[in-house]
């Protein structure tokens, strides 16, 4: 059994392969679809996929009721199918307030008429355009525009996000089934078919503080 102890992590996570076998995660042979290979699949091995890494959290006060922390990190866009990759900075939350967005994996879905993706969270309740476990919801991938975000993933810089959004558009998509009410609330108990182009993971390389922003939804259209 390999040492577990903090020096030999920090060492095994700089190994090519993030570790190989020295790294635990890499022994579970459904990690890749969120331990739900039913769900999540990817059966041709194309598509885009996202790394966010955030590396400083940086808090945000602008009244008794506004507050919040803005997460800074890189980006990493990766399309498995031709190599191609887009590497840039990115920040979610914070900006006017509100919180930034959880760690975790989330699929990369059809974009709304201002060209935002939808992010789904790989949880039990998939579909329903909401993070299981917090009050996060309405999560998007989406250029800096004005600056502002609110638990979304924006990306810094136009040329970048060009470069990442042109990835998404050449990408091999599939279809995934969601609740319709994240667009619509007057269709509460219908479903639609979105098109899946990748996959977003969201990694905190820098230690989270307690969470005492107001949670919500980004401030981008659905």
């Amino acid at each position: 059994m390999a040492p577990l102890d903090d020096d030999a992590k920090k060492h095994n996570q700089q190994l090519p392969g993030q570790g190989g076998v020295f790294n635990l995660v890499n022994l579970n042979l459904y990690h890749y679809a969120a331990n739900n290979p039913i769900r999540y699949v990817d059966p041709d091995g194309n598509e885009v996929k996202i790394y966010v890494v955030i590396e400083s959290l940086m808090p945000s006060y602008i009244g008794p009721f506004r507050s919040g922390t803005t997460a800074r990190g890189t980006i990493v866009a990766t399309d498995t199918e031709t190599g191609e990759t887009v590497t840039g900075k990115s920040f979610s939350g914070g900006k006017p307030y509100g919180d930034y967005a959880p760690e975790g994996s989330y699929d990369i879905l059809t974009p709304n008429k201002d060209g935002h993706y939808r992010l789904e969270a790989h949880d039990s309740h998939y579909g329903d355009d909401k993070v299981e476990g917090t009050d996060q919801s309405l999560l998007r991938l989406h250029e800096t525009g004005r600056g502002r975000s609110m638990g979304c993933v924006s990306v810094e810089g136009d040329d970048t996000w060009a470069a990442i959004d042109d990835l998404l558009s050449r990408t091999t998509t599939s279809s995934v089934e969601v609740e319709s009410k994240s667009r619509n609330p007057f269709k509460t108990d219908r479903t639609d078919t979105e098109t899946r182009y990748g996959s977003l993971e969201i990694i905190y390389a820098t230690e989270s503080p307690i969470r005492t922003a107001p949670r919500g939804g980004c401030s981008a259209e659905y």
